[in-house]
């Protein structure tokens, strides 16, 4: 067959050279007689005009042939060795491209990077694989698991732009369900905000026509005012036409709150001001009791839901603008109700509600989490710290643990709970703030209490010295022999390059890796080149990998819960 194509195209292409050179002379030859004759016939005049539509014809004939031997030669292993691999292959690798920003609009609130101007927030990797070339476009439009995941900007003029991408995408994965995230970025002020533009569909209406669809929901607002009553709008048309046991996962975040939302099929009453969610209790009880994964911030569903009972995931933050408070028997129903939890971050303030005859008692069963890999605890305040940690039983699996710096408390108290906590966990992994003052200093009496840990995160040190702990709990002072890490992350912390405490750390215990994330370094943020290469080469004499890291690199910890405060207020004097 191979041989039969290139015959037939050897002998095509002797003909078309034949007759492109025949028809060019016989062109010029008409142009050079209708110089030297000025008054040339009109005959001759109309028969150059009717040549020119075959002309054009020719050209696109030509544009076609050039684009099929174009995609011929890039489709040869030789020139292209993708191009051999088959469809499903290259579609894996599409996936895998994908993954590198899975979810940008959680991302950015998380780290406090949502775009205040007219820039949309969006991940345009799908549509650029399918603009590569012809093969990679027809495998990419072949899969509909490629187009599911959705975004839209409801208050910036591209997003109308968006919405019209949100339908392709949504007819791209068609029947499949679709992940779609809503995120409004900008102030009201902003002048490109609500700007004419003709639109066909508005995203409530698109919702509509995708709700019985929608498995992943993701609602994000950076205002306290931005888009209140359509954010409300769109919940209310998901939650209507949702099917049940569809929704899956539903994350509603403002990163700005001067009141508290809260969903509820009935009024309640929580905080100074409340925004209310009327809706039919039965139907929204059993729409949001399929949700396996949930994260509040600013947006909060009755402690009593059934949005709470059977999760793996589960994030309960509050903005900081106004304290949310959550009664501790609120909390135990909820961790009782979802014993399969992989992760759980929490950030509330908690009332105990349990009379003092009971508490004994409830206090000595902690909840078991066997399943429990995550807990972060960071933001939870003296008061509520111990509490949390009494009522929590992990199981053996290796667990990420982040909490504040307790030394800040001098509490003999949370040092026995932080110990009790510590002894029936298999921390591995630690994430240690230090809470308030820049000028906490670097203690690692705690990593004595944990065997197995491989990594250590410090955030928000001041690391000139090492401050004793030998008026602390003796579990907790620091311990005799040297420990072994595979890495340690420093973050936001000031950095002494002599003969500081990191330095004596370093000394004295093992890492692997050393990774310094948007630190200062004897007070400057971004000291010379040759004062971080000569810290380098200090360091690496007792570390095989030492890295400087700076914020606009890709994120070293980005699944770990940092603190943004932590990053926006890292400005040393």
């Amino acid at each position: 067959m191979t041989a039969e194509v290139i015959t037939e195209l050897n002998a095509a292409s002797d003909l078309l050279r034949a007759a492109m050179g025949r028809y060019l002379k016989a062109c010029i030859a008409m142009q050079n007689y209708s110089f030297k004759n000025h008054t040339h016939s009109h005959k001759l005049s109309i028969r150059a005009a009717s040549e020119l539509p075959l002309v054009a014809s020719i050209e696109s004939k030509f544009q076609q042939a050039k684009a099929a031997i174009s995609r011929t030669r890039n489709n040869s292993s030789s020139i292209s060795p993708v191009g051999a691999l088959p469809p499903e292959i290259l579609s894996r690798i599409f996936h895998l491209v994908l993954q590198l920003s899975p979810r940008p609009c959680t991302s950015a609130f998380v780290w406090r990077q949502l775009p205040y101007t007219g820039e949309s927030l969006i991940s345009e990797h799908p549509d650029l694989l399918a603009h590569v070339c012809s093969r990679w476009r027809q495998v990419a439009i072949s899969d509909p698991t490629l187009w599911s995941h959705i975004n839209i900007t409801p208050s910036l003029s591209p997003s109308q732009k968006l919405l019209g991408r949100a339908q392709v995408y949504a007819a791209r994965a068609d029947p499949l369900p679709l992940d779609i995230d809503i995120v409004d970025g900008v102030s009201s002020m902003h002048p490109d905000r609500r700007s004419p533009v003709a639109v066909n569909v508005t995203p409530v209406q698109f919702l509509a026509s995708v709700a019985t669809r929608i498995r992943s929901l993701e609602l994000i607002t950076q205002y306290p005012t931005t888009s209140q009553e359509e954010f409300i709008s769109i919940l209310i048309t998901c939650f209507t036409l949702c099917v049940p046991g569809t929704l899956r996962r539903l994350t509603m975040l403002r990163k700005h709150s001067s009141d508290m939302g809260r969903i509820s099929g009935r009024p309640c009453s929580l905080g100074n001001k409340l925004s209310f969610l009327s809706h039919d209790q039965q139907r929204l009880e059993s729409i949001l009791s399929s949700l396996n994964s949930l994260q509040l911030d600013g947006w909060y569903i009755d402690w009593s839901s059934r949005a709470y009972h059977g999760l793996t995931e589960l994030h309960l933050t509050s903005v900081g603008l106004q304290t949310l408070y959550i009664f501790k028997s609120e909390l135990l129903a909820i961790l009782k109700s979802s014993p399969a939890l992989r992760i759980f971050q929490f950030g509330l303030k908690m009332d105990n509600d349990i009379p003092d005859e009971l508490e004994t008692s409830i206090l000595d069963v902690p909840v078991p989490l066997d399943n429990l890999e995550v807990l972060s605890l960071i933001s939870v305040g003296h008061g509520s710290l111990g509490t949390v940690l009494q009522i929590l039983a992990p199981g053996s699996k290796p667990l990420q643990l982040s909490i504040d710096d307790p030394y800040k408390y001098a509490d003999e108290y949370l040092f026995t709970v932080i110990a009790q906590f510590l002894a029936r966990s298999n921390v591995t992994k630690l994430q240690v703030r230090a809470r308030g003052s820049r000028d906490t200093r670097l203690t690692t009496g705690l990593l004595g209490l944990i065997p197995h840990l491989r990594a250590l995160v410090l955030v928000g040190y001041s690391c000139d010295y090492i401050v004793s702990t030998s008026g602390l709990p003796f579990e907790f002072r620091e311990p005799d022999k040297p420990y072994c890490l595979d890495a340690l992350y420093v973050v936001c912390c000031r950095i002494f390059t002599h003969d500081g405490a990191l330095l004596q750390l370093v000394k004295k215990h093992s890492f692997q890796k050393l990774v310094f994330f948007e630190c200062s370094f004897s007070g400057r943020l971004s000291p010379p080149a040759a004062e971080l290469e000569e810290l380098r080469s200090t360091l690496s004499a007792f570390c095989p990998v030492v890295q400087f890291v700076r914020r606009d690199d890709p994120n070293p910890i980005e699944d770990w819960d940092i603190d943004p405060s932590v990053l926006e207020d890292f400005i040393w004097d």
